[in-house]
């Protein structure tokens, strides 16, 4: 039996004796052992005692020579991986919370890395007399890190009011700043700064741009802000306003392609891998599929290129996303062969591209796109199959979609799949928003798996009214999907939150509304052709149409579900 010495205590064959059988004694000592903790200069000096096939070691830590040692008590064990294994408890001073600490051996050298609760690590080195030196291991207040506790280290429901002493959410919203009268405490940001969210405050609209509305689609730029693509019905070009800030109360909007023929039409936007916004859109007059990269956030200048342009018509309903691989890829409709295509960037500004025929069975298909990106960084669209008025999901095989699987997810006597849009929950499930054109009705189809081969989709409840068109799906801070749409009876628009993942439940409520025009008149309407996006601060906002006259509307919810 080999015996290593070290400071006068014997280390007789460690791994036989843990992993021998154990022994008939209630407890027989195996020996006095010395580690010190590096880098810093604290020693551990503990006593490892078999009890039955238990390892229990007892001892001190001498913190660096104080005055006062610390207790120190855990187990010893042996790991499948051949090392030794220690976990131990030590509380550095009276009424401290303890800290606990995690070492590991390896039987060559008897020393490994060590962890504790506290944030701090090192390697915990067999030593003959008072170490090596350094630094005394920083303890913090109780025991307990700056930052070390999040909510990976809080399980749902273990913390509520009878956890905590009277007043200290107070003493702890004192620390990070107080909100205004008429707001609550929602939340604090990552710089400490708090987040304030008003007090039953309806949603805050303004009107951004006269020149038009028509086909909204609404990001959220690098900059924090919202910027808006769309139609400019006076002029037939496409715009991009940019929002001066979160709430868009004021706004500049410029042409961003204005060629000799009409474009802006189907537009939707992207911020690109670059940090810079992406929108695809239809060139009118050619019948082509045509992208627009802008030069800065604010798309002051930009960059337009046709990229699809055979003979057939192409470019309606287009969809832009950011593939895994940095590149813009849009899904649009063949309205002439009645066919899914998707486009693939070849470099960040779209200005060369291949296209494939994604979807292309006996039935009409492509007619209305939804693109996100889903596991893998691969597009998944939804899309209408016009024929039968169902709701079609496609899964591009390939970041260029040059081999794809299509199935039809949601097929009832009425027609469905109009208006729709796709979203990807936190767990990289599809789930599309779309249009029951039967009831009249909003309708969510949850995939149920990536693959999208468990779908089930229902109307939602909640109102009597004519809703569920022009809808817009985004997954909320919550991580529950929450939906922008057009209520055709009120001519407003309504905002409806899921209560499940699945959708399954709901809460909704009109979040821009107008008085009726009276008088004659031609109501006005709002809420058509909306895109929803959330915001920085976890808040939804809607781009939409204000008709008449036709302009832009923009509307932002003052709560995460904007009720």
């Amino acid at each position: 039996m080999t015996t290593i010495r070290k400071g006068g205590l014997a280390l007789a064959g460690v791994w036989a004796v843990l992993q021998g059988p154990p022994l008939a004694a209630q407890g027989s000592t195996i020996g006095t052992f010395r580690w010190q903790l590096q880098p810093f200069c604290n020693v551990v000096t503990v006593t490892v005692v078999q009890q039955g096939g238990q390892y229990h070691v007892d001892g001190t830590d001498d913190l660096c020579g104080a005055a006062r040692l610390a207790s120190v008590v855990g187990r010893a064990f042996p790991n499948p991986d051949g090392t030794i294994g220690f976990g131990l408890t030590t509380v550095t001073t009276t009424g401290a919370a303890p800290v606990h600490l995690d070492a590991r051996i390896g039987l060559q050298t008897l020393s490994g890395p060590w962890t504790d609760s506290a944030g701090n690590a090192g390697t915990f080195v067999l030593t003959a007399g008072a170490g090596a030196g350094g630094s005394p291991r920083p303890i913090p207040a109780g025991g307990i890190a700056p930052g070390s506790i999040t909510g990976a280290q809080i399980a749902p429901g273990t913390l509520t009011g009878i956890h905590l002493a009277p007043g200290a959410i107070n003493a702890a919203a004192a620390a990070f700043g107080t909100c205004p009268a008429g707001a609550y405490l929602r939340g604090i940001l990552p710089s400490g700064s708090p987040v304030c969210e008003p007090i039953a405050t309806p949603p805050l609209t303004s009107l951004t741009d006269p020149q038009g509305g028509s086909y909204t689609a609404l990001a959220i730029g690098t900059d924090g802000l919202p910027v808006i693509a769309h139609f400019g019905d006076v002029d037939g070009t496409l715009l991009v306003t940019h929002c001066d800030n979160r709430a868009c109360t004021s706004a500049t909007t410029v042409a961003a392609d204005d060629p000799v023929t009409l474009v802006g039409q189907y537009a939707s936007i992207a911020i690109g891998s670059d940090g810079l916004p992406v929108v695809s859109h239809r060139e009118v007059s050619t019948g082509a599929l045509r992208v627009t990269h802008c030069h800065d956030v604010a798309c002051t200048t930009a960059t337009s290129t046709t990229v699809d342009n055979p003979a057939n018509e192409v470019g309606y309903y287009t969809s832009v996303g950011i593939g895994g691989d940095g590149l813009p890829v849009i899904s649009h409709a063949d309205v002439t062969a009645g066919t899914l295509r998707v486009t693939h960037c070849l470099d960040v500004a779209c200005t060369a591209a291949t296209t494939t025929v994604a979807d292309d069975p006996a039935n009409l298909v492509g007619d209305q796109t939804s693109l996100a990106i889903g596991p893998g960084g691969l597009p998944i669209i939804a899309h209408r199959d016009y024929t039968a008025s169902a709701l079609r999901i496609t899964r591009c095989q390939n970041a260029l979609c040059t081999t794809a699987v299509s199935t039809t997810v949601d097929d009832p006597p009425q027609p469905v799949g109009q208006h729709l849009s796709i979203a990807i929950t936190p767990a990289g499930v599809p789930v599309v928003s779309h249009w029951n054109g039967g009831t009249s009705a909003l309708r969510v189809t949850y995939c149920g798996n990536a693959a999208c081969t468990g779908a089930s989709s229902q109307d939602l409840p909640g109102t009597t009214n004519a809703v569920g068109q022009y809808t817009s799906m985004a997954i909320g801070s919550d991580g529950l999907p929450v939906v922008a749409h057009y209520d055709q009876t009120l001519r407003a628009l309504r905002v409806t939150h899921c209560l499940t993942v699945a959708c399954t439940s709901s809460e909704t409520a009109v979040a821009d509304d107008l008085p009726p025009a009276g008088g004659g008149g031609i109501d006005p309407s709002v809420g058509g052709y909306a895109s929803l996006a959330i915001g920085r601060d976890g808040l939804p906002i809607v781009s939409h149409q204000n008709s008449p006259p036709r302009g832009l509307r923009v509307t932002r919810c003052a709560s995460r579900t904007c009720q």
